[in-house]
């Protein structure tokens, strides 16, 4: 099998990922960032391709597209695995 690692801010790229990624930079009081990586499934991934999608407006309208976002997503991953030898 192959493996991609693909780096996005579009939402709609993120949904069709089979593990979500999220990074986030901090910075600490002394001004060092530091950088976090989470995955996120579930709800979680939900709100982040919302957040993606919207940023802080319209949130409810956000988490329905996001919902669509990963309904279409798992359909591209399902027919890609029907297309896979």
């Amino acid at each position: 099998g192959h493996q991609v690692i693909a780096i996005t801010h579009t939402p709609s790229v993120a949904a069709v990922a089979d593990t979500h990624v999220v990074i986030r930079k901090m910075p600490n009081s002394n001004g060092v960032i530091h950088v976090k990586a989470s995955i996120v499934d579930g709800l979680d991934r939900r709100k982040e391709l919302a957040r993606m999608a919207s940023g802080d407006l319209a949130a409810d309208e956000a988490q329905v597209f996001a919902e669509a976002l990963l309904r279409d997503g798992a359909a591209a991953r399902n027919k890609r695995k029907v297309l896979e030898p």
